[in-house]
């Protein structure tokens, strides 16, 4: 019985040692979880901070867009104003050089007259 008593105290120690090693393995896991957790939650902020400069980002060139928009908007009204205004300089020209050479005529026709 003694013997008996020796092999149960050696099993239970066994047992024992059992137990421990895989709760220091599922100590070991429980740390890996977490720190998994961690990078994962770590990731998360990155994308969502990166997420947030990538919208700042697009409302800047959307900004940027429609001022460029109004900008080319303004620039092609002009163009059509000055060339409203060339085709009148042009009319006004075309008018004065008539006048011009109704005057030079008139004065020739004086000067045989």
């Amino acid at each position: 019985t003694e013997e008996r008593a020796q092999l149960l105290q050696e099993l239970s120690a066994a047992v024992a040692e059992a137990a421990t090693s895989r709760a220091n393995a599922a100590d070991a896991a429980l740390a890996a979880a977490a720190t998994a957790e961690k990078e994962g939650r770590s990731l998360l902020r990155e994308r969502d901070h990166d997420a947030r400069d990538l919208r700042a980002r697009l409302e800047v060139m959307e900004a940027a867009k429609a001022e460029a928009e109004m900008v080319k908007e303004s620039a092609v009204k002009e163009a059509e104003d000055c060339r409203a205004e060339a085709a009148w300089c042009r009319e006004q020209a075309a008018a004065s050089r008539e006048a011009e050479q109704a005057a030079s005529m008139a004065k020739e026709e004086m000067e045989d007259a």
